[in-house]
């Protein structure tokens, strides 16, 4: 079938030779093809006319995922002698071959996501292998064998059917991170294995001990990562100082100014020059983008998940393939910035005024059609909660009370121990807040209503509404210039922006649990994707931006695993971003979005800074 059409050989990948012969999918594709249904142009077997033509032997990396390969040739492992990784997951390989041994070279092996059932005894003389994906098959034991491995770092072994875990693991001296998730394992328990790599080896290691056997030395896990990313300038004014100077004697001078510019700002609105404010805006907007964007690479995997796919200092070309992933295109950010910037082309469309049936009508229409400028992919909410508002009937007329009638549903479903896995005060509603800040920042009344009205939109509960008005207060704290005052004291101005958010929260129990989330170091046992995380990280990145500079502040947030971890770094990000300013962005960031992407937003940040009168 599939090995008669034409196959697109992706001959570029940094420094590697490479070669890309996988199958990309839609979601419902993606979803079809686990379900063991051959697609349209999937390879059936490795084409050999293709992988043994001229120069193939020089290929150090192979991508044959999703596909429906059933064996791999004996004759494979003698033809590519210089692989160092192959990627043959979500495909019907039972086995590998004995010549496997062969690939001397190989160091990174992804065979998750097939049929086997037995564990390749060929893989045990792999002794450059450091990572290996054997995830999602039907493997029964993990042989002693495997002590063999002595290079191995990341062993990933989740979803099969095993019940015990050998000992010799141990011997694999390099070994820090396993993932064990979706087993049964009795040795050790799953309870165990389910805290993570560190308690798991720690038990085998224990177990040695109490077994008299010459105790081994772990080495350490290894658990932050850094990376950086970049994007193109917008175009500045010839003469930026008589811009400037023209800006300043235009603020307030006119009313013909204020239609033209409906966002111009008042004088001593802020202490921010002109310049320095579009730094401001430009930066909360890219900075959330670059956040979302890294934050969905690792998007609800645990923590051991996130060291075993990605080092520090990944890029977004690494985002592994999964049925989340599926949903948005090659190095995009995810459905938290779409919102956001939906909130945004509202607010633009009305001079700064914020509606929230106009920018429901326009979430709706996301969600069917996407953004069709930039890809052709319809709205993929991530949060449960949200998209049961989307669907909910009578939705776009009455967004507030169809919101809290589902509030109170699913208060009450959770009393009953019925649809937890929804959680009401999750932080999806979050990235609309930070960009709430932005219009009419110098008046904090109006800041927080709009971002309560907006919140309601989406969400109902008292902690999701504090939430919000907080974030938007940030922002606007930040467009003020407040936190760049001389000798400022964060914590001060956290305080003040406190003070305010409780005005407008009556709720006794909101009040006192939002002031135990801000004010508390003790680990409330709140669902991953809550707001009060991501208020908890708005806080520490703030105290930290004296100190350490947005990369470093941020990347300590891409290895902390779960749900809404992406609603969380887009949101820090942008805070971080505001701080900073858009030129303390790395490049290296922000030139990982898609071309198309930083095309389209430029264009939209240009009209925003039209708004405002910036020059």
């Amino acid at each position: 079938m599939g090995n008669h059409q034409t196959v697109d050989l992706k001959e570029e990948l940094g420094d590697l030779k490479s070669l890309d012969l996988s199958k990309k999918l839609t979601p419902d594709e993606y979803l079809k093809h686990t379900r063991g249904i051959q697609l349209e142009g999937c390879l059936d077997s490795i084409p050999l006319d293709i992988i043994y033509y001229d120069t193939i032997s020089m290929y150090e990396e192979v991508n044959l995922s999703f596909n429906y390969i059933s064996y791999i040739p004996e004759e494979f492992s003698l033809r590519v002698p210089h692989l160092r990784h192959l990627n043959i997951s979500h495909n019907q390989i039972t086995g590998l071959p004995n010549s496997f041994h062969l690939l001397l070279h190989l160091r990174i092996l992804n065979i998750s996501f097939n049929k086997i059932e037995n564990f390749p005894a060929s893989i045990m003389n792999l002794q450059k292998l450091h990572t290996l994906n054997i995830s999602h098959n039907a493997l029964k034991e993990i042989p002693p064998s495997i002590s063999r491995l002595k290079k191995l770092k990341r062993l990933n072994i989740s979803h099969n059917n095993l019940r015990a875990l050998p000992e010799s693991l141990l011997e694999c001296s390099n070994l820090g991170i396993i993932v064990t998730n979706g087993n049964n394992l009795i040795h050790p328990p799953q309870a165990i294995c389910d805290q993570g790599s560190s308690s798991t080896l720690e038990y085998l290691f224990q177990k040695r001990i109490h077994n008299q056997e010459k105790p081994l030395t772990l080495s350490p896990i290894n658990g932050v990562f850094t990376r950086v990313r970049g994007q193109q300038v917008l175009a500045s004014v010839s003469n930026p100082e008589s811009a400037s100077r023209e800006y300043k004697q235009a603020q307030g001078t006119a009313r013909s100014n204020k239609r033209k510019c409906p966002l111009m700002v008042p004088e001593h609105a802020t202490t921010l020059d002109p310049d320095r404010l579009t730094e401001t805006i430009l930066g909360l907007v890219y900075g959330a983008c670059i956040g979302d964007a890294f934050g969905l690479n690792v998007e609800g995997l645990s923590k051991d998940e996130c060291l075993f796919y990605y080092d520090e200092g990944f890029c977004l070309k690494d985002r592994i393939s999964d049925l989340l992933r599926s949903y948005f295109p090659p190095n995009d950010w995810s459905s938290n910035v779409d919102v956001m910037l939906l909130t945004l082309d509202s607010m633009m469309r009305w001079g700064g005024v914020v509606d929230e049936l106009e920018l429901v009508s326009q979430i709706i229409q996301w969600v069917v059609h996407g953004f069709s400028e930039i890809d052709p992919f319809p709205g993929h909410p991530m949060s449960p909660l949200f998209q049961q508002v989307v669907n909910a009937e009578g939705y776009v007329g009455h967004p507030h009370s169809v919101v809290e009638a589902l509030h109170k549903r699913l208060k009450d479903e959770h009393n009953r121990g019925v649809n937890v896995n929804v959680n009401d005060s999750d932080n999806s509603c979050l990235p609309a807040a930070v960009i709430l800040g932005i219009p009419h920042f110098y008046k904090e009344n109006e800041v927080a209503m709009n971002a309560e009205r907006i919140c309601r939109a989406t969400h109902s509960s008292g902690i999701a509404i504090a939430s919000c008005i907080f974030t938007a207060l940030v922002s606007s704290y930040l467009l003020q210039g407040k936190f760049h005052e001389d000798n400022v004291n964060v914590d001060v101005l956290l305080k003040e922006i406190e003070a305010k958010t409780l005005t407008h929260i009556q709720d006794d129990e909101t009040q006192a649990l939002f002031n135990s989330i801000l004010n508390s170091n003790q680990n409330l046992q709140l669902p991953s994707s809550d707001v009060a995380l991501t208020l908890q990280f708005i806080v520490a990145s703030l105290r930290k931006s004296k100190n350490q500079d947005f990369i470093s502040i941020l990347s300590t947030y891409f290895f902390t695993g779960g749900e809404g971890l992406s609603a969380h770094c887009c949101v820090v990000g942008g805070v971080l971003g505001a701080y900073f300013g858009y030129s303390k962005i790395s490049q290296k960031w922000l030139k990982q979005l898609p071309s198309e992407n930083l095309s389209w937003l430029n264009t939209k940040l240009n009209y925003l800074l039209d708004l405002f009168g910036l020059p």
